[in-house]
């Protein structure tokens, strides 16, 4: 889990996700420039085990990569299946049975 939490307001459209990287999404290895992310998807923060990343254009993402990431449900979405993305929360209750 990463170090930011976000409480909703009312009338924003975008939420703050997790997203987790396997090894077998095809954004392993890529800048994040490459990944033609939608204008309302941007990836906030980085977590690498045990670092903490801001990201650029030119971050190269890695496998098991946690992203803190912002948009509206449609892109968050588009780019969940895109990507083979994992929901982190989901992953986690899988995790902890």
């Amino acid at each position: 889990m990463l170090p930011i939490q976000v409480n909703p307001t009312a009338g924003l459209k975008s939420e703050l996700r997790e997203l987790c990287v396997p090894p077998d999404s095809p954004a392993v290895g890529k800048p994040i420039v490459e990944l033609g992310l939608p204008d309302d998807f941007l990836i906030v923060l980085i977590g690498r085990g045990d670092e903490f990343i801001v990201p650029s254009g030119s971050t190269i993402l890695q496998e098991r990569d946690i992203l803190l990431t912002l948009s509206e449900n449609a892109s968050f979405r588009e780019i969940q299946q895109s990507y083979h993305l994992e929901d982190c929360q989901a992953s986690q209750s899988l995790d902890n049975r």
